[in-house]
């Protein structure tokens, strides 16, 4: 039966080969089951795709939340960008390990700013009313 999205080819030994409407992604059916283990609970089940790595949806939500945790975990593990120690961010955005480290960096950037204004305009009283 062709229906009007998909296109299907039969041959006798690979089984059913099922296109997308742009003919651009196949994948196959097989006529039979294939024995396949769970990857999350290890259960044995009937899978009717070769892609199939899960034995139910629960199983699958299960392995998408596993994924999704160790992701943000490892968004989480930093590097301090002033003293480089590891450090596991409360936030995402983190950039420091601690309220020193980021009053540190907030004064280098400020001495920065006032030898650039200092260089720039050649007036030594540029510093004392900028910084």
């Amino acid at each position: 039966m062709v229906t009007d999205y998909r296109i299907q080819h039969t041959e006798e030994n690979r089984g059913v080969f099922i296109y997308d409407k742009d003919h651009s992604r196949p994948y196959t059916v097989f006529k039979g089951d294939i024995p396949r283990i769970c990857m999350v609970c290890g259960d044995e089940f009937l899978a009717r795709t070769m892609r199939a790595e899960y034995c139910s949806g629960r199983c699958s939500n299960d392995a998408y939340l596993a994924r999704r945790r160790l992701y943000k975990q490892q968004m989480r593990d930093k590097v301090c960008l002033v003293c480089g120690d590891q450090f596991t961010a409360k936030r995402s955005d983190n950039r420091f390990c601690s309220a020193k480290c980021k009053q540190l960096d907030y004064r280098r950037r400020v001495t920065a700013n006032c030898l650039d204004t200092l260089t720039l305009t050649g007036n030594s009283n540029a510093v004392t009313d900028t910084c």
